[in-house]
Order: structure tokens, then sequence, then C-alpha cells
């Protein structure tokens, strides 16, 4: 399989999760660490589909959890269990995922939703989970 074609598999992948949270009408928190920058912005296809979310364009915090703006969006959602993915699973996932939990939350890791490098750093990133 192309590399192209693994690519186009993993955004249907990340689709189909997006389609189900806004079926179920569920709160969405979307953000981008630094929209302006290398990553750049939130994906298009993830604004088309979660049109309700709130947006929060971070002004370069690696880790979302650090944003005061994402962290009251967090809890102006009256949750205290949510689902988080993240484009790195070892970065954009991991880092906020564990200080959400550090703070009483309950975070539920979409791993499928969400990449990495290679094997090895996605498994360092699932050990660091469980710790």
């Amino acid at each position: 399989m192309s590399a192209y074609a693994c690519l186009r598999c993993q955004l249907m992948i990340v689709l189909c999760h997006l389609m189900v949270v806004s079926t179920l009408a569920l709160p969405s928190v979307v953000t981008a660490s630094y929209p302006q920058g290398p990553n750049g912005p939130v994906m298009a296809e993830i604004s088309t589909v979660l049109t309700d979310a709130t947006a929060i364009n971070r002004q370069g915090e690696i880790n979302a959890w650090k944003s005061s703006e994402f962290r009251n969006a967090i809890k102006k959602s009256g949750r205290n269990k949510f689902i988080m993915a993240g484009i790195v699973t070892d970065v954009c996932l991991m880092f906020p995922a564990i200080s959400a939990v550090a703070e009483g939350y309950d975070v539920y890791a979409v791993v499928d939703a969400s990449g990495t490098w290679d094997q090895i750093s996605r498994d360092a990133a699932m050990l660091r989970f469980i710790a």
C-alpha cells in the first residue's frame, strides 16, 4: 500500500469518528497549537463535520491543556469524561490527556484517529497512558 493510500485510510477513520460525534451531538472542542505556524490550522475536514465545535487557536502551547482557553472550553462542556484524539499520538494526544487525568478528568484516547511517526513512538505513548 502506498503512503498516499495509507493517509487516505487514516483520514477516513478520522472522518468516521467525527461523524459519530456529530450524530450524537457531543460537545466538541477542536484546537491547533499555532494556526499560523508550521503545523497549520485545524484540518478543514474536521471543521466541515463538527460545525458546532468550539474552536481554540492556541498561541503555540504544545500541550493543549496549558492553554487556559482550551481548559475553560472543556470545563464549560460540563463533562468529566471526554474523548480525545490528536494528529500526533505521542504529543498532541498524550500531553493534554495526561494533564487532564492529573486534574481528575477521565480521558478516552482514540488511538486509531491519531498518528505517530513509527511503532516505537506509538508503543511508548501507550505505555505513558497506563503509567
